[in-house]
């Protein structure tokens, strides 16, 4: 009986495996997309500082500094708003893939087959479908290439307001600025931990909907 059920044979076994995959796909979609969904949130919530910081260096774009800190504070705002849409577009673009059930079976069985050295019979519409996946589009080649040239201002940034004093430059300018570098050196790793707590959130929903559910359920 045991030997049955490992290799898929009798009436249970066939279903047991089944089972067992539409569980892993089920579970893995819930992870994915919620962890999606807390990162397209997260790019949301970044500009919100950025907003404050630029609506202040405009406030006080005529008051003494001895650096560009008024300056970098506006185009700093101003980059991060117009990477906001291409952040946004990518991680929707990988929700949309993370939700495409099929697609995942697929590729959970091709892989299990590979190391269990099986044969496996190719789909060709659906290796199509995945090769269109995996290809970059022009949202995730701009946050890409753009990853080294905002790294580089926000250097900028340090230098600038490391250089400047309260004697020169206004205190109010340089807190701000101060501010955006913290958030912007401690919102990753800030975002990757929503992103984590989604993502275990939603896949302890789907467990516990997939152990709930009858072992007989159709698939």
């Amino acid at each position: 009986m045991a030997d049955q059920l490992v290799n898929g044979a009798g009436a249970g076994g066939p279903q047991l495996r089944r089972m067992n995959t539409a569980q892993v796909v089920d579970v893995s979609s819930g992870f994915l997309t919620a962890m999606l969904c807390a990162g397209s949130l997260s790019h949301v919530i970044s500009i919100i500082p950025l907003g404050f910081g630029m609506y202040v260096a405009i406030s006080n774009w005529n008051e003494k500094c001895d650096q560009y800190l008024q300056l970098w504070l506006v185009l700093n705002g101003v980059i991060q708003l117009i990477l906001l849409v291409p952040a946004v577009i990518s991680t929707c673009e990988a929700q949309k893939a993370a939700q495409d059930k099929e697609l995942i079976a697929y590729v959970y069985r091709k892989k299990q087959a590979e190391e269990e050295g099986r044969a496996f019979e190719q789909n060709v519409d659906i290796e199509e479908r995945l090769a269109s996946k995996q290809t970059p589009g022009w949202a995730s080649k701009i946050m890409k290439y753009s990853q080294w040239p905002t790294f580089i201002w926000l250097a900028i940034g340090i230098l600038w307001e490391s250089q400047s004093t309260d004697r020169t430059c206004l205190h109010l300018i340089r807190q701000w600025t101060n501010g955006i570098i913290i958030f912007q050196l401690a919102f990753p790793c800030f975002a990757c931990c929503c992103m984590l707590c989604f993502g275990v959130g939603g896949l302890v929903g789907n467990l516990d909907m997939e152990q709930a559910q009858p072992l007989n359920a159709p698939l």
